[in-house]
């Protein structure tokens, strides 16, 4: 960090395929597809990026031999390039991941493909600059100035650029045997099934001739104004920013008339007071949550030189940090005295609030990922609202339902990030 990097590659050769009707209108607008032949040293790279070029290749045989097929736009050369699409893999199992994309078009497209997976919150995310890392994407994004999808394997990241040291005790002498992880092996079933599905619905997608590839010429690499996500892996939705402002602000003045009207505050200023108590145990509920996770990850790395063990597995960051947090939180609970409702319904108008904070003001379309707890919880009050009049203790099934989408969504959130 902070020092300039160069790297020389020798002997290595670029591998350009065209596929087109060979007419020159069928040269004029093209599609670029990308992956990446080398791998870091001394790795195999089966998952990266061997796996995205037999996809490309694989896509490729399956063109060339569908029975009257003929591209109306070229699958390269630099100045007839329209839009790109790069493959990599940060892991070696689970869906093909879309993080980032820089044109709407590009993600209207992408919602054709049969397994859509993707998410604003990654795309936000990798944009922030953040992650210190890149791919190949932002070359062509740079020089070319084609905007374009960035698709990812991204599950199981442990074997991402890694070998396991192991120590075999011979006699006396020990021996170090390393392991390489990016190996075949270590790919799980499906992953490429999954990758070149969606890939080779994009191509047939592009060199159709009733496609937008051609209006992508005068569109320059932006931040789409789009909110995407998918759910369950089954469904894809994507809508504009002004529909998720419409949606937050309709969502913010339902749940604070709704809060409203079940409260049996006085006035306004006691209603605001009940408010502030319920978000003033909000935030302490996280500090607690923060202290508690990183008192073990103190002790896992300063005591134990174990700063990384919770990498090895997927479900070992919940193993070890999740009791800790949720014990945290109950003991700052047990030390002071509760109001149900004035918790709940704050988690209710923080949510809400920040959502539409979030799109209004700062355009982050990953705000819905505030919306998704505040429909939960709206709805939960909703049912109990209609079942009883008690607003003092909060029901089970409005716990439930105030958690449906959380849980739902939760699992795509962890994997984006």
């Amino acid at each position: 960090m902070g020092h300039r990097l160069y790297k020389t590659y020798v002997d290595l050769t670029n591998i350009i395929i065209r596929v087109s009707n060979g007419t020159p209108a069928g040269k004029e607008h093209a599609l670029l597809i990308n992956s990446h032949l080398d791998s870091t040293p001394p790795s195999p790279g089966a998952a990266d990026d061997a796996l995205a070029v037999g996809v490309m290749l694989d896509c490729l045989r399956v063109l060339i031999h569908t029975p009257d097929w003929e591209p109306e736009h070229a699958i390269i050369f630099p100045n007839t390039v329209r839009a790109m699409i790069n493959l990599e893999a940060a892991g070696s199992k689970g869906p093909t991941l879309l993080f980032q994309a820089t044109a709407e078009e590009m993600i209207k497209a992408y919602a054709n493909a049969p397994n859509p997976y993707a998410t604003i919150l990654a795309n936000d995310i990798f944009s922030s600059g953040v992650i210190l890392s890149d791919t190949d994407f932002r070359q062509f994004e740079q020089y070319l100035n084609v905007s374009g999808l960035d698709m990812a394997v991204v599950g199981h990241s442990y074997f991402y650029h890694t070998q396991k040291v192991r120590m075999f005790k011979i006699i006396i002498a020990p021996i170090w045997l390393t392991q390489l992880q990016d190996t075949v092996e270590n790919i799980e079933l499906g992953v490429a099934q999954h990758m070149g599905e969606n890939t080779l619905a994009m191509l047939r997608h592009f060199a159709d001739s009733k496609t937008a590839l051609p209006q992508l010429a005068s569109v320059t690499p932006h931040k789409p104004r789009l909110t995407y996500y998918s759910i369950l892996c089954t469904w894809f939705l994507v809508y504009p920013f002004s529909f998720a402002s419409v949606l937050h602000a309709t969502l913010w003045i339902a749940s604070t008339t709704l809060l409203l009207v079940r409260s049996d505050a006085s006035s306004l200023s006691e209603f605001a007071k009940s408010q502030l108590y319920g978000l003033k145990h909000i935030v302490g509920s996280m500090v607690a949550a923060l202290i508690g996770a990183n008192t073990v990850a103190f002790i896992m790395s300063k005591v134990l030189d174990r700063s990384l063990s919770w990498f090895s597995n997927e479900s070992l960051p919940l193993v070890f940090y999740g009791p800790p947090s949720v014990a945290a939180q109950f003991l700052l609970s047990s030390s002071r005295p509760e109001n149900e409702d004035s918790i709940f319904t704050a988690t209710l108008l923080w949510n809400s609030t920040l959502a539409l904070v979030l799109q209004l003001v700062f355009d982050i379309g990953s705000s819905a990922f505030f919306m998704f707890p505040a429909l939960s919880i709206f709805s939960g009050l909703v049912l109990q609202q209609i079942r009883t009049e008690d607003a003092k203790h909060i029901l089970l099934s409005s716990y439930i339902i105030g958690n449906s989408l959380p849980l739902i969504t939760g699992r795509l959130g962890e994997v984006s990030s």
